[in-house]
């Protein structure tokens, strides 16, 4: 089976960047590096390898537009699955192989989007739990079998089929980054095609650019500018999306609500962070998609 990965660069760490090429680049046949820096990143030893295509797009055109570019060359390549991943994650030694034994072993009557492994946030030192979405209530699995049917998976790390692929579509560019991975996997959920988490997969992960501790507990935290693309298009899916079931829709209104109010009382510089919180809710309300800038 021939498997490509695609990974996105957004002024990276050369350091971590060189691990995570270093992590994928014997467990693939081509790995195709999409580059949304404003300048383009230095070609560093790893990226110089027989296997790797490196493409820099000139500008952030945003973590859809550059995900489907590499999408589209790994089609054209021929691969059969395509591998999502961010600058920054790493992967462990077998889990190409580890994902493709378990695509093998699913019943041949289910319509498999992607299979992911399981996230560890190394800022907060914790799993983040699987999310499966059975009602109006958004049910966070901790403990589970090997593989796990999941509603939503974040991207890195998510292992495509392309025939998978052909049907659902590629990534919903407009919405430039946060829940771009997720609205995807909600289309396949309306193409009757299901999204699975192999457990026993376990691979490094890092939301937000840190964390801070609230009652013995900790939140990942953002650059101001994030929280106007989390909350503008969690408001905009809970208004206007309609691959989402009409009670999913109000449980994601209700949580963007929730994480505004943690944002605004955790996020810093505090008067960017309600510039960038309160436009992006009226911009989600207005349509108004793409880039901020």
């Amino acid at each position: 089976m021939s498997v490509a990965a695609v990974v996105v660069l957004y002024h990276p760490s050369l350091e971590v960047l060189d691990a995570c090429i270093k992590s994928l680049y014997l467990q693939v046949d081509k790995i195709f590096v999409v580059d949304n820096s404003s300048v383009a990143t230095p070609l560093i030893p790893c990226l110089s390898a027989d296997n790797i295509e490196y493409t820099w797009l000139g500008a952030n055109l945003g973590i859809g537009s550059a995900q489907n570019a590499g999408i589209r060359q790994a089609i054209d390549y021929g691969a059969e699955f395509v591998i999502l991943s961010d600058q920054d994650t790493l992967y462990p030694v077998q889990y190409t192989s580890a994902m493709v034994d378990a695509y093998k072993s699913m019943d041949a009557s289910i319509n498999v989007a992607a299979l992911a492994p399981r996230f560890y946030d190394k800022h907060r030192e914790v799993f983040i739990p699987i999310v499966s979405r059975r009602s109006v209530f958004k049910d966070k699995i901790s403990e589970c079998s090997e593989i796990q049917q999941a509603t939503e998976v974040i991207a890195s790390g998510m292992f495509i089929p392309v025939k998978a692929l052909n049907i659902i579509g590629l990534m919903n560019e407009t919405l430039f980054i946060d829940w771009v991975d997720f609205e995807w996997c909600w289309r396949a959920n309306l193409e009757s095609y299901k999204i699975f988490s192999v457990t026993s997969v376990v691979i490094m992960h890092t939301l937000g650019k840190g964390s801070v501790s609230v009652a013995g507990k900790k939140y990942p935290v953002h650059a101001p500018i994030r929280y106007y693309y989390v909350v503008r298009n969690g408001i905009y899916s809970a208004l206007y999306n309609s691959s989402l079931p009409f009670p999913w829709r109000i449980n994601i209104f209700a949580n963007v609500i929730l994480y505004s109010a943690g944002y605004l009382v955790l996020g810093s510089p505090k008067l960017a962070t309600l510039k960038y919180v309160f436009k992006g809710f009226w911009h989600g309300v207005k349509r108004r998609l793409g880039s901020y800038a």
